[in-house]
């Protein structure tokens, strides 16, 4: 599965699928946005919300790599 590393943006908050509470780029206790980004499935979900610019692409797992 391809992986991409993002990180959220302002105020932005988007959910993480099946953990209410929880966003996307965002500590869990004190919500304040984590600076090194979270690495999520290169899937519509996550894409859709960089397209809004609700979180910001990072780098993707293969530049990683390379």
């Amino acid at each position: 599965m391809q992986t991409i590393r993002v990180k959220a943006v302002a105020d932005a908050r988007l959910p993480v699928p099946g953990s209410p509470g929880r966003f996307v780029g965002r500590d869990r206790k004190t919500g304040e946005i984590i600076a090194g980004g979270v690495s999520v499935p290169a899937e519509s979900y996550y894409l859709r919300a960089i397209a809004r610019g609700d979180l910001a692409l990072i780098e993707s797992a293969e530049e990683v790599q390379s």
